[in-house]
């Protein structure tokens, strides 16, 4: 099947990113509103961010893998944040302002 390149200029490093894509894919995503899942299975999932962000895969890895390296991300150990987030554990506390009626 024939494709068609979608150069995606990267608003991180000003790059640019090629991507290959059906025609028709192309137009049911952008005119049409296809989520790019379903428009295009047969693409990366970095593939896909990348043209929905505008970003190059380079700079999507980059972005990924800084917030895989940083587990403790939240500064919380993780033990603790899911006692503390699960109903069931005896350290869960109820605030009444966590939930609006």
């Amino acid at each position: 099947m024939q494709t068609f390149p979608v150069h995606v200029d990267c608003v991180a490093c000003k790059g640019t990113e090629t991507i290959y894509v059906q025609p028709m894919d192309y137009i049911d995503w952008t005119t049409r509103g296809v989520h790019a899942q379903d428009a295009f299975p047969y693409l990366t999932a970095d593939e896909r961010e990348s043209l929905i962000t505008h970003m190059c895969l380079d700079c999507i890895e980059e972005m990924y893998t800084d917030l895989r390296e940083d587990d403790d991300w939240l500064g919380v150990d993780d033990d603790v944040l899911y006692d503390v987030l699960d109903p069931e554990s005896e350290d869960f506390t109820y605030e009444s302002d966590w939930y609006v009626d």
